[in-house]
């Protein structure tokens, strides 16, 4: 396979990176083939995230998305927010409402990203009437600022553009190879009559 220095193809296709770990204990056969394309992929996200250089080294916020890796994929998002500026627009027009509005917008953010929990809504119910009145609790948050979702949306779909091609790129190379030894068999048939 042929790849430039980034480990893409001139259609913008993913491919293996040339330093990916080889397993030589291990016997996966065409597992190992989706091990690697998807450990390709995972490096692909770090690097167009800007968490990881080309060479490997962690930069940028690598160091909030990993303390944050069990929150996945909100972690990425957060970082997503705070580098596009979304979350600095959304808390600097908040500051205009005085200290308690930017921190409710910041809550906000922060429980839409790591703390939703989808309800029933015979138990919503019963909760908004237990916490009506008596309660700062919300029980159904606010929508996200504007900025924000804009900012997630243009993930999201980043994101997916991204895994779509890799997958694509993975099932072209799959069915490459495939040809190529169906072509070879075919080939090597012996083809002499008696």
């Amino acid at each position: 396979r042929a790849s430039s220095d980034n480990n893409e193809e001139p259609n913008g296709s993913l491919t293996a990176p040339d330093e990916a770990p080889s397993l030589p204990q291990q016997s996966l056969g065409p597992a190992q083939e989706v091990l690697l394309h998807s450990f390709a992929l995972g490096v692909r996200h770090l690097v167009d995230c800007h968490l990881l250089s080309k060479s490997g080294s962690a930069v940028g916020l690598a160091g909030l998305a990993t303390h944050l890796f069990w929150t996945e994929p909100a972690n990425f998002v957060m970082v997503r927010l705070l580098t596009s500026g979304a979350l600095h627009e959304v808390i600097t027009a908040a500051s205009l409402g005085g200290r308690q509005a930017k921190l409710e917008t910041l809550s906000t953010i922060i429980a839409h990203l790591f703390m939703r929990e989808t309800l029933h809504p015979a138990r919503a119910q019963a909760m908004r009437a237990r916490a009506a009145g008596s309660s700062p609790s919300l029980v159904v948050l606010p929508p996200l600022p504007d900025a924000c979702q804009h900012a997630v949306a243009d993930y999201n779909q980043e994101v997916l553009r991204r895994t779509t091609q890799g997958i694509v790129a993975f099932a072209a190379a799959q069915a490459a190879a495939a040809d190529a030894a169906t072509a070879a068999c075919v080939l090597a048939e012996d083809s002499t009559l008696p």
